[in-house]
């Protein structure tokens, strides 16, 4: 039995699911979770993702055993020169403080709008929402 297979059958066992109910709730047969679990056959990615689901785990802890959560947006970090990375994370931090001062300029600018007219409301809902969406991105 390989160490993946022993993870499965773990993971089943601790979230107190029979082999029967699993295979229903992963729209797979009984036949196939059994394999998965002793090991005789790998499953494929989209049933790794549903068992992940249904576990209330990974896909990384699944095959790897690896429990570490690492941060989708971090993990290309990895790959990178120091000087690279250094360089990025300068032009973010600067890119924020961007976004922040243009919104701080909106928000004065609703302000001084004694007439509260819509079309300063609306300019500045579009703002918020063009810049916000933006530092998403980042």
């Amino acid at each position: 039995m390989s160490d993946m297979a022993r993870r499965l059958k773990a993971l089943r066992e601790k979230t107190d699911v029979n082999q029967k109910e699993a295979a229903h709730k992963l729209e797979i047969t009984n036949v196939q979770l059994s394999r998965y679990e002793s090991g005789a056959r790998q499953p494929d990615y989209e049933t790794l993702r549903k068992m992940a689901d249904l576990y209330e785990t990974t896909i990384d802890y699944i095959v790897t055993g690896d429990d570490k959560v690492r941060h989708p947006d971090k993990m290309w970090r990895e790959f990178l020169d120091p000087k690279v990375d250094a360089f990025l994370m300068t032009f973010i931090k600067r890119q924020k403080r961007k976004l922040k001062g243009s919104l701080e300029y909106g928000r004065r600018l609703k302000k001084k709008s004694s007439k509260k007219s819509k079309k300063t409301t609306v300019l500045y809902s579009f703002s918020v929402t063009i810049f916000s969406k933006w530092f998403i991105v980042i």
